[in-house]
Parts: structure tokens; sequence; C-alpha cells
């Protein structure tokens, strides 16, 4: 009996049979992590930050690790200088993402854009379509105020702005959403300046490298105005659309 059971344990074909969907399930495991659709309490790669960084303490957020080590290294220096850096937001997976989209492209703005087009345009000034957010991956923070006239008429604003243009790269943080070039940057595409957001590209840029390898357009699905992610073009114009240090 036991001579039966060496021969069974020693035939290659069951392996190359159970091996070929472990493949497929790790490609679309893959995808699946760069769209956001998972949940970040599952992953052994990700934290919940410590109510004490973020801006409203009733929330529960979570980064990967790596990011928000760093985050805190950069957040008690800021301390010491008197300057204050709660998160407002970190991962937002796919599902929440639709759910701020749905919002808009559903009731905030359908009165004030009938085009569903327009409409779409006029929502990724700030807010990205599903499957493509920055948010997805855990290492983007929004920090202080989802406001930039805050960072520009606020004295107090526009000193934590100056600080972190100054400090957040010794941290690994970069502003991928800097000036665009019709305001004197160096931005062709994308989201609309956003002063809040800092993204940690130890691990952003090499995330931004699988998911132009691994998304195409056709990716881009499951929420209210997808059939226009290709006419916009939202990879390259959006996912793609951050300033040149941030890639």
């Amino acid at each position: 009996m036991f001579k039966y059971l060496v021969i069974l344990f020693l035939v290659p074909l069951p392996l190359i049979f159970f091996f070929q969907p472990l493949m497929g399930n790790t490609e679309t495991h893959k995808k699946d992590i760069l769209l956001g659709k998972f949940s970040p309490s599952t992953q052994s790669n990700f934290i919940m930050v410590e109510k004490k960084y973020l801006a409203d303490k009733s929330r529960i957020i979570y980064l990967q690790k790596e990011a928000y080590e760093s985050y805190k290294k950069m957040y008690q220096e800021a301390a010491r200088e008197n300057i204050q850096l709660p998160i407002i937001s970190g991962i937002r997976t796919f599902y929440q993402q639709k759910s701020i989209w749905e919002k808009k492209y559903n009731n905030t703005y359908k009165l004030k854009f009938p085009d569903s087009y327009k409409r779409a345009l006029a929502i990724l000034k700030y807010s990205s379509m599903p499957g493509t957010s920055r948010h997805h991956w855990g290492t983007d923070i929004d920090i202080i105020a989802l406001d930039n006239q805050y960072f520009i008429k606020n004295k107090k604003g526009i000193r934590d702005f100056q600080w972190m243009r100054k400090n957040a790269g010794k941290y690994g943080f970069c502003m991928p959403y800097s000036a665009k070039k019709s305001d004197g940057g160096s931005r062709e595409n994308g989201y609309e300046m956003e002063r809040w957001h800092w993204s940690y590209t130890p691990q952003s840029k090499n995330l931004l490298k699988q998911y132009n390898e691994s998304i195409k357009p056709q990716d881009i699905n499951g929420f209210a105005g997808a059939e226009y992610a290709q006419k916009i073009n939202v990879i390259h114009k959006y996912v793609n659309g951050i300033a040149p240090e941030c890639k």
C-alpha cells in the first residue's frame, strides 16, 4: 500500500494541474490589490493608524506599514517644531471610492452637469474613478485640511505647507498633485492641485509601475460612468498625471 502512495506522489501531472490555476489566481489577486478590491484588515503589510495621528479620532484608517512608520517619524519631527500633521484619509478601497464617486455622479453633480460625460470630467477635478485612486494602495495620505485655500490664506496653513515642502522628501513623501503647467507647474494632466495629498514614494513608485504593467482600460469598471474611463484616457491622464518627482 505504501509503495503505491509513493508512486502517486511522484507523478508530476497533478502538480501541473494544480499549478496552472494558482498562477491565474495570483494575477487576479495582484490586479485586485492594485484596483483596491480588498480589505486592508486582511493584509499582513497593512496596519491600523493609531488614534493620536488622526484628525477624526472616530475613524478607522489603514496604511502600508512601511509608509506608516515613515509618516510617524515625519510627524514627530514636525511636532518638535509645533507643526501638526493629522491624517484625514489613508487607504480607500474600491468600494469606498465607488461610494464617493457615485454620490457625486448620481446626485451632487447631476443637476449642474446633465451631460454624463461632462459630469465625469467635472468630478475628476478632485475625485478619482474607482480603481484609479492612489489611495487604493495605502501609500498615500491626506493631511491637515482638504482645502487649498487653507494652505494659501491661513497663517498656520501656510507654515504647515512650507514645512512639508521643505521636509517631506527626507521621509520619502512627495506631493503628486502639484501645480499644472497652466499655473506654472510641471504637470500637463490630472487632478487639480492638492496641497494636502502626500505619497510615500519608496512604495508608490513601484505600485505605479505594477499598475501600468497590469491594469488595462477594460479593468476600470463596476461603477456608474465607468464607460467613460477609456474615452477620457483615465489611466494616462489621471493615474499617471502626477508630479515627475513622484514617478
